[in-house]
């Protein structure tokens, strides 16, 4: 959800806004002076997720690491989540496995 409220209304309500963005985290206030966009309100959730996709976007190796998955994916290079599931739990699968020959 993204809102947009004059400086003005936005102080009248701040409160109550600031409780929308806890309980909606993906959520965005956009206040404005004059009808010109000036600031962004959100959660401090959204902030904390922000700054770790920065984080990780300013790291070169991080970086890199994501374009040669890019490229991976791009060449069909990769495994279904089931597959990955098999491969490092394998307990896991094995369990599951006997849960469904007890439940038969």
């Amino acid at each position: 959800m993204t809102k947009v409220l004059s400086m003005t209304q936005a102080r009248k309500e701040l409160f109550q806004l600031a409780e929308e963005l806890q309980n909606s985290p993906s959520s965005f206030i956009s206040l404005t002076k004059d009808g010109v966009p000036k600031v962004v309100m959100f959660s401090q959730e959204e902030f904390d997720a922000m700054m770790a996709t920065f984080e990780i976007l300013n790291d070169p190796k991080a970086r890199k690491m994501i374009e040669k998955s890019e490229k991976e994916i791009a060449r069909g290079e990769y495994v279904s989540l089931e597959e990955a599931e098999k491969f490092w739990f394998p307990k896991k699968q094995a369990k599951a496995s006997t849960v469904k020959k007890i439940k038969k």
